[in-house]
C-alpha cells in the first residue's frame, strides 16, 4: 500500500483516536469518516457540512469554499514553482530530505508537495478545501497520502513529522495562533516547523502601507463577488499590471544596477515568474475572505509562544519562518 507509514499516522479530528480502515470509510470508537476516491474525508461537521450541501455560511465556510474555487481554477503544475519552492525553504538548515516525514499543511493544488516528494520524502499533504482531489492528480508518484481535513482539527499523530510546513494559510484562519499550535503538535521533538505569513508592508514605508490599505478597501467589494465573476476581472487586472508595470520592468532588469531596485518594488517578485503566477496571486488576494498581515516581531512572538526554538525569520515578500521543536 502507497505510504503506509502515514495511513498508521492518521488520527480522528473529533477525538484524536486511533482510525481502522474499512473499504469506504474511516473509523475510530466513536466517528466515522468518508473515504472518497482513495482520499480521506477528515473533515470537523461544519465543514463536513460545506462539502455535502456547498451551502458556505460564514467566514469560514465562504473561506473554505474560496479556495476550493481558486486551486481547482489554477490546477496546473509549473516549472516556476520549483524556485518559489527551494525560496520558501531558505530558512530551515540544509539537511537531506530523503527518508524524512513532512507534513505539507494546506497544501492547495500540491505544488510544493511535488518536490518534497522529488527530494525522497515521504509526505502527507492535508487541504480543507477540495483542491486536495486536484493535489493528489497533480502527485500520482511517490510517498504520499493525501487527506481532507482541517488546520485547526489536525488528524494526525502528534510528535510524529520531522518537518512541518503551512505556506501561505495560518495568515487566512481565524485563529492564526491555534492553527501553528496543532503544526508545531505535528512534530516530532528536535524536528521543524516552516511557515509563511503575509507580512506587513506597512513596517515598511508608510506608501507600502496606504497600497495595502487601497487594496484591503477594494476586498470588501470583490471577497462577496461570485468567483466566476472575479476570476475574469482579475485576470484584466493583472493583464494591465503585466503590461504597463512587469513586462517592461523584466526588461529593464538586465540593467545590473537595476536589478536589485526593481525586485524591491511592489510586485517585483514577478519578474521572475509567468504571467499565470501574477493572475493565480492576484486571485488569492482578492477572493480570501480573510486575510491577516504580520511585523516581524509578531512573527517571532508567534513562534516562540508556540514553543519553538532556534527561531529563523527571513524577509523578502512575505515572513518566511522556521523554529526547531526542543528535544525533550
Amino acid at each position: 500500500m502507497r505510504a503506509r507509514r502515514l495511513w498508521a499516522r492518521l488520527r480522528c479530528p473529533i477525538c484524536g483516536g486511533e482510525l481502522r480502515r474499512e473499504e469506504s470509510k474511516l473509523q475510530c470508537t466513536a466517528h466515522a469518516f468518508p473515504l472518497d476516491a482513495g482520499i480521506p474525508r477528515l473533515l470537523p461537521p461544519d465543514l463536513m457540512s460545506v462539502r455535502q450541501t456547498g451551502e458556505a455560511g460564514g467566514l469560514r465556510g465562504r473561506t473554505y469554499r474560496s479556495f476550493g474555487f481558486e486551486w481547482q481554477s489554477f490546477s496546473t503544475p509549473l516549472a516556476a514553482y520549483r524556485r518559489n519552492f527551494r525560496w520558501y525553504l531558505e530558512p530551515l538548515p540544509a539537511r537531506p530530505m530523503k527518508g524524512c516525514l513532512v507534513l505539507d499543511a494546506g497544501c492547495g493544488m500540491g505544488r510544493h508537495t511535488r518536490y518534497f516528494l522529488e527530494s525522497g520524502a515521504e509526505v502527507l499533504a492535508l487541504d480543507a478545501s477540495p483542491a486536495i482531489d486536484v493535489a493528489a492528480r497533480n502527485n500520482p508518484e511517490g510517498e504520499a497520502l493525501f487527506a481532507q481535513a482541517d488546520l485547526l482539527h489536525m488528524p494526525v499523530q502528534a510528535g510524529t513529522f520531522d518537518l512541518a510546513c503551512c505556506l501561505g494559510v495560518l495568515h487566512h484562519l481565524e485563529d492564526t495562533e491555534a492553527g501553528l499550535a496543532q503544526l508545531v503538535r505535528a512534530v516530532r521533538p528536535g524536528g521543524w516547523a516552516l511557515v509563511f505569513l503575509y507580512h506587513d508592508p506597512a513596517e515598511q514605508s508608510a506608501w507600502r502601507g496606504a497600497l495595502i490599505s487601497l487594496v484591503s478597501a477594494l476586498r470588501r467589494l470583490t471577497t462577496r463577488l461570485p468567483m466566476v465573476l472575479l476570476r475574469p476581472l482579475v485576470w484584466l487586472l493583472a493583464a494591465l499590471l503585466w503590461v504597463g508595470y512587469v513586462g517592461p520592468a523584466k526588461l529593464l532588469v538586465r540593467i545590473p544596477r537595476l536589478s536589485g531596485r526593481l525586485r524591491g518594488l511592489p510586485l517585483g517578485q514577478y519578474i521572475d515568474y509567468p504571467f499565470r503566477v501574477l493572475w493565480n496571486d492576484q486571485f488569492d488576494r482578492f477572493s480570501a475572505p480573510l486575510e491577516k498581515r504580520y511585523r516581524r516581531s509578531e512573527v517571532e512572538a508567534l513562534l516562540r509562544r508556540a514553543g519553538l526554538e532556534d527561531v529563523t525569520i527571513l524577509g523578502g515578500y512575505g515572513w518566511r519562518a522556521a523554529g526547531r521543536r526542543p528535544l525533550g
